[in-house]
């Protein structure tokens, strides 16, 4: 007797509830734009820009090169949006007309290995922001940061696990849970951006050279690094150029996307990008060295009790992280 999947008229090694059309298309244009903030706002986004910065170019070169990037990734990302929204299909099925249908498998698992080690990486970097946050909440953890296990702490090791069974946790539910949880932590994200952008800026004095890396580059330099930039703006998004039809079939028209595209790419990149320049000259008018790691710069703040401790010490007397 034939089972269900030959009687429905399709194959199980080929069809399942993640491959099928979606039905539900319950992304917006605000959806999109908060998935593009969370991308952006991440550890490994304001390293990548804030890097750029220290090529050589100066200040308005690399702004040039930033908007000239991203509006190339704006544009091949509706591009690749089409036949995801239009069909409703992830990638492992779009891969089908280049690769076959068994062929696009190998596609996918090269896609999935990549995707390991990236989020991986990502899960790990936000694991020391959290480990920052612990020790300032619970100085008392302290000890658990003296030895450590294949280059993490055990207290690493804690927060590392436990924002990956959080993460294991929301993926499991789907990906209208991801769509919850991005709309409110890319906002989030933004927040907290531009008040440590705010605390710089204060700190400082007000006092902030935005010239940063440049260097006295002859022209065939500075074009050649120019254009190297606005390749490293591009290639950082490769990934989701490969993609974006994962998200893009969620959502109800090409319109939506496209707007969602363009507030989440230009013009929220370039904006982020401005928070980065300023946390990151900043951080040299106070420290008297460009920090490119958020997390270090935070760990940095005192809290307002010690602040108020060390208050008569100067900034120089607070015992920072």
């Amino acid at each position: 007797m034939a089972d269900q999947g030959q009687l429905a008229g399709y194959s199980e090694r080929l069809y399942n509830e993640d491959l099928a059309p979606v039905e539900e298309r319950n992304w917006s244009t605000y959806s999109l734009f908060c998935t593009w903030m969370a991308d952006v706002h991440s550890i490994g986004g304001y390293t990548f820009a804030a890097g750029l910065f220290f090529l050589g170019l100066t200040g308005w070169q690399v702004f040039l090169a930033l908007i000239v990037g991203i509006t190339v990734v704006y544009f091949l990302m509706n591009l690749t949006s089409v036949a995801g929204q239009r069909h409703g299909i992830p990638y492992p099925v779009l891969a089908r007309i280049s690769f076959g249908v068994f062929g696009a498998n190998i596609a996918a698992l090269i896609r999935a290995a990549v995707a390991i080690a990236w989020y991986g990486i990502q899960t790990w970097l936000a694991s020391v922001a959290v480990l920052v946050l612990a020790l300032k909440i619970f100085p008392g953890l302290k000890p658990l940061t003296g030895s450590s296990f294949l280059g993490l702490s055990y207290l690493g090791w804690i927060c590392f696990l436990a924002l990956w069974v959080v993460q294991l946790f929301v993926l499991s539910h789907g990906m209208e849970s991801v769509r919850r949880l991005v709309d409110w932590a890319g906002p989030a994200i933004y927040v907290a951006m531009f008040a440590l952008a705010v605390w710089v800026f204060i700190e400082a004095g007000g006092k902030i050279d935005f010239s940063l890396g440049s260097k006295n580059l002859s022209i065939g330099g500075a074009i050649l690094t120019f254009f190297t930039a606005i390749a490293l703006v591009v290639n950082y998004f490769s990934t989701l150029l490969l993609n974006f039809t994962d998200f893009s079939r969620f959502a109800s028209s090409e319109r939506m996307v496209r707007q969602g595209n363009f507030w989440g790419l230009p013009v929220n990149f370039i904006f982020f990008s401005v928070i980065v320049v300023v946390v990151t000259a900043g951080s040299i008018a106070i420290y008297g060295n460009a920090i490119t790691d958020p997390v270090k710069l935070v760990g940095k703040i005192p809290s307002f009790a010690r602040r108020g401790l060390d208050g008569a010490k100067g900034s120089s007397g607070v015992n920072y992280l």
